[in-house]
């Protein structure tokens, strides 16, 4: 794995954790369960995500 590779990781993640605060953001009266749904799609689309539970 090179450089390149590691910050595209690590800028994906900074997407999912910036997509995750904007669902689950309370001010947003989030359902329960948004959460679940945001990593099951983005599982879905093989992107790598770290483990927010």
């Amino acid at each position: 794995m090179d450089i390149g590779e590691v910050k595209l990781m690590t800028r994906q993640r900074e997407q999912i954790d910036e997509v995750t605060a904007r669902w689950a953001c309370p001010n947003r009266h989030a359902k329960r369960g948004t959460l679940a749904a945001v990593h099951e799609f983005l599982r879905s689309r093989s992107v790598t995500t770290r483990a927010l539970d």
